[in-house]
């Protein structure tokens, strides 16, 4: 993972500068210089600033791609809605520093100076150190939470037995929509040929929440193999899936799982 790493790396050490020199900023140029000199150290902090925002913006980016897994986890996943929250005060950050920077060039240009850019600047600074605090709750909250690649639908897929005949289902992307189940079955016993299955069916059920007998239709796709298109689950959750397949005039074989829809 060296690409992760350097990104990391270099995600880290954009912010201790950001921060680090806000904080250095805050405590030197706006009280231990004179106020004539406050308008060139605010131009040097800008300079490094800047670099250090392009520095965190590439490398966020690039956090945020390989940390989500995809657009859909924006607003479906935990992860997703708590990193919008950070973009959004880094974006205040941004705007602030933006602000003072304006205010420097201003003063550089003529226009009030030092007492009054020392305050004005002073006011910018306290709220970007506020947007700072909550930034680094943010990602305090995000490396605690499971990333959004992990949270995302994912297919789901399983093997079972029941009086020596064989499932193997897969429902894909076992999602709210959209989803392609397909039921093969083999038996009875190892080494059987695929057999002839009379009819199938599946039905859904939670019971927490108190549905149950929920019936998928499924057409037939050969012999042992049945299907169904664009299957949509009423809300996220565990499901119970109960599927009964007919061998025969006389040989009926339920099969019991659970699937989790996200």
């Amino acid at each position: 993972m060296p690409v992760a790493v350097a990104l990391d790396l270099v995600h880290v050490v954009a912010m201790g500068t950001w921060v680090g020199g806000l904080v250095l900023f805050g405590v030197l140029a706006l009280r231990r210089v004179a106020d004539e000199d406050v308008g060139a150290i605010g131009a040097a902090f800008s300079r490094v600033a800047t670099v250090a925002m392009v520095a965190l913006t590439v490398t966020g980016l690039g956090q945020s791609y390989r940390q989500l897994g995809g657009l859909s986890a924006i607003t479906s996943t935990t992860y997703g809605r708590l990193l919008v929250v950070k973009v959004l005060l880094v974006a205040g950050m941004v705007a602030a520093g933006a602000t003072n920077r304006a205010a420097i060039r201003r003063a550089d240009a003529g226009a009030a100076g030092g007492r009054d850019l020392r305050v004005r600047l002073g006011r910018g600074l306290g709220i970007e150190v506020g947007l700072v605090v909550g930034v680094r709750a943010l990602t305090s909250l995000l490396v605690n939470t499971v990333p959004g690649r992990e949270q995302v639908a994912a297919p789901f897929a399983q093997q079972m037995t029941s009086q020596d005949y064989t499932l193997s289902i897969t429902i894909d992307p076992a999602g709210r929509t959209g989803n392609e189940v397909h039921l093969y079955f083999n038996g009875p016993g190892p080494g059987s040929p695929p057999p002839q299955v009379e009819d199938a069916t599946l039905q859904l059920s939670d019971p927490e929440k108190g549905v149950t007998g929920v019936v998928v239709p499924l057409e037939r796709g050969g012999p042992n193999h049945f299907l169904a298109y664009d299957l949509a689950f009423p809300f996220p959750g565990r499901w119970s899936l109960a599927v009964t397949a007919r061998f025969g005039e006389f040989t009926s074989v339920p099969f019991d799982t659970a699937v989790q829809i996200r």
